[in-house]
């Protein structure tokens, strides 16, 4: 089937009808969201992000048995609208709105306008919905998974299949049931023959989801390879933001300070003046150093650093 080809002018009103559609599904739904039933699975979801506003990760601080991807944006939810049901639903009515415009989107090139904006009423406001309204992961996991349809299907040129598999991970990150959304797309380039584009959606997904080095290397049209470069993605380093207490009276014995920052893990190692010291992991915001009398046998100001267990090192405080 080919795409119909429509005047500008109609398709930007077509998508600005499709924008105002899921603006006023969200309008229309957040009253129902303090009065639906609640579900066993979003209590310990909004539990466990209330872990991560705290600074815990899980696996490391807190059990969790599915995929951490949901458990952030619940976070992100609840930073945004609130901490309260309604603010961590929230979450899952955007995520419909964007899914039914993502649904305009991907129809509108294959059947027209005045259809698409029909599918997307219909996915919209189908009574179905009310079920989908929970602060559940299957909404978040099938907005990542439509845009990447977009971007796939949609899209043209290579960085909309790397756009495309970056979406496709960050729905498998979310419920990774979209796996068989992921098979279904690859399918379909087998299919249409489309190895270039198949093979720029594979590299983006497998580049995306593997921590490390990645060698980078330009093809030309004609066979020609350029050299070699290599693509490192790092976790990030710690970061100290706060150290308790900042003075130590002169002569004290061992004494105990405490870190507050970013990206700490089990491993990290708590230095002053470049000299290890005892280090308790709380979480991934909070560790504890047991600091050695000799510091504090003299005057002066300590510098504090910290580093984790792949080598990346904190900024430098200080505490006198």
């Amino acid at each position: 089937m080919t795409a119909r080809a429509e005047p500008a002018q109609p398709t930007a009103v077509a998508a600005f009808a499709a924008a105002a559609l899921s603006v006023t599904f969200i309008v229309v739904s957040r009253p129902f969201l303090d009065t639906l039933v609640y579900d066993f699975d979003e209590a310990w979801l909004i539990l466990d992000a209330r872990f991560i506003l705290r600074g815990l990760r899980p696996y490391v601080d807190f059990a969790h048995h599915e995929m951490p991807l949901h458990l952030y944006l619940l976070a992100l939810s609840g930073k945004v609208f609130g901490q309260t049901l309604v603010g961590y639903r929230m979450l899952s009515v955007s995520s419909l709105a964007t899914s039914g415009f993502l649904l305009f989107c991907l129809a509108r090139p294959a059947v027209g306008s005045l259809p698409a904006l029909v599918t997307e009423a219909l996915f919209l406001f189908s009574p179905a919905q009310m079920r989908a309204l929970e602060a559940v992961p299957e909404t978040p996991a099938l907005t990542f998974t439509l845009l990447a349809a977009v971007c796939l299907f949609g899209g043209r040129g290579r960085w909309s299949a790397y756009a495309s598999g970056v979406a496709f991970v960050a729905a498998l990150f979310v419920k990774p049931t979209c796996l068989v959304m992921v098979i279904a797309a690859a399918l379909s380039l087998v299919y249409a023959r489309a190895w270039r584009r198949l093979w720029d959606l594979a590299l983006s997904g497998l580049v995306t989801a593997t921590a490390g080095p990645h060698n980078v290397q330009v093809r030309y049209e004609n066979g020609n390879r350029s050299n070699l470069a290599v693509l490192t993605i790092i976790l990030p380093p710690p970061q100290i933001e706060e150290v308790l207490p900042r003075l130590i009276t002169q002569g004290s014995a061992n004494f105990v300070l405490f870190l507050r920052g970013e990206n700490f893990e089990p491993a990290s190692q708590v230095f002053v003046e470049g000299t290890g010291v005892t280090t308790s992991f709380t979480n991934s915001r909070e560790l504890r150093a047991t600091v050695p009398a000799s510091f504090a046998a003299n005057l002066g100001t300590r510098r504090l650093r910290v580093r984790n267990g792949d080598g990346k090192e904190s900024n430098d405080l200080s505490f006198e």
